[in-house]
């Protein structure tokens, strides 16, 4: 579903050319990217809100870890050329 931020884009869907394949899947790379960040962000003020009611002090070690490693991934995906990563608008 289209979005003022995520607007459909007009393709050729015969065009089977590496370039026309590269294009969309840079596309797919920026969406999947900012899923990921939009996730870690969500994840990272959940923990912290659990962190706030002092039901596990100190206990958010792993967390951190894991929302730092997932950050690291999503942080390389725009670098891998070709394709590299799209940005909005798609």
């Amino acid at each position: 579903m289209p979005t003022p931020e995520y607007p459909e884009t007009e393709y050729e869907p015969e065009d089977f050319s590496q370039l026309a394949i590269n294009r969309g899947q840079r596309r797919i790379n920026g969406k999947l990217n900012n899923a990921d960040k939009a996730l870690a962000s969500a994840i990272q003020a959940l923990r912290d809100v659990v962190e706030k009611t002092g039901v596990a002090p100190g206990k958010f070690n792993e967390v951190d870890k894991a929302l730092a490693d997932a950050k690291a991934i999503s942080d390389v995906v725009p670098g891998v050329i070709p394709p590299g990563c799209g940005t909005p608008p798609y």
